[in-house]
């Protein structure tokens, strides 16, 4: 489901305008963005196979 920018800037108490800046921003550098994000969620996989949450072991 998508938000119109309307909602998020009222969610989030931001101005209109900052959340338009974001959405270019973020259009503008989207390719980086979605790179990182990528790299960032395998590294948070490689990072949970390797460090098992001891609260699930002792269960």
């Amino acid at each position: 489901m998508e938000e119109s920018l309307e909602t998020i800037a009222k969610d989030y108490d931001l101005s209109l305008a900052s959340v338009h800046a974001a959405m270019a921003y973020y259009y503008d550098h989207r390719e980086e963005l979605e790179t990182r994000r990528a790299e960032g969620e395998a590294f948070a996989l490689e990072f949970a196979k390797k460090n098992p949450s001891w609260l699930k072991l002792k269960i």
